[in-house]
């Protein structure tokens, strides 16, 4: 069966920025290399075994002028999916230990939140208003759906923290979402879009 998703998990982004000290690459001894700081952070983080539910990626780095110059800064920024609100002041918590020890000498660092998602929970609201385009789907003579559980984010989410009945994912199906073998299935359009126009038509 196909399915709607009506639970998702929330987005925190951040920017951690390392400054260093700048010098020539054949006396590096003078210089505070701030990439190979942010290499330490982006191992500890990689390394944390973090709650239930959270993710964390690193999926943005820049840093250094040229190939024959120590790195003056370095910036990365770590993508942090979560399931609850309790989970941001622990995910915040161990980022903030991870700026506050720097390993390569002369180096220091700042954490400012870059963006985020809140998370959608699952909640009485969504589920109800499944029920009720199942019941429409029926009437149109189209299959039910099932409920699901999003990883991703989604502006879903911002509209059900305002107490709006909300169900995701109506669109076509498919997989491997931000890669090169990304797709969408074309079979799917045709069922979805009937779905869509029936909950317009009779919900």
């Amino acid at each position: 069966p196909g399915y709607h998703i009506i639970e998702r998990k929330g987005i925190r982004r951040y920017e951690i920025d390392i400054y260093g000290k700048a010098a020539h690459s054949s006396t590096p001894e003078k210089g505070a290399n701030a990439i190979v700081e942010a290499a330490c952070k982006i191992k500890a983080l990689a390394s944390w075994q973090p709650p239930e539910g959270v993710t964390v990626n690193v999926g943005v780095v820049e840093g250094g002028t040229a190939i024959n110059a120590v790195a003056e800064h370095c910036q990365f920024l770590p993508d942090i999916r979560y399931t609850a609100d309790e989970q941001i002041p622990v995910i915040e918590d161990f980022l903030q230990r991870i700026v506050d020890n720097n390993e390569v000498e002369g180096t220091k660092s700042t954490l400012k939140l870059h963006g985020y998602r809140v998370a959608m929970p699952r909640a009485k609201r969504n589920e109800e208003l499944l029920e009720r385009l199942n019941a429409t789907y029926a009437r149109a003579g189209l299959s039910s759906v099932v409920a699901s559980k999003g990883t991703g984010g989604s502006d879903a989410s911002d509209m059900t923290s305002y107490g709006i009945p909300v169900v995701d994912n109506a669109g076509a199906t498919g997989a491997c979402n931000h890669s090169l073998d990304e797709f969408a299935r074309i079979s799917s359009l045709l069922e979805n879009a009937k779905r869509v126009i029936a909950a317009i038509l009779y919900l």
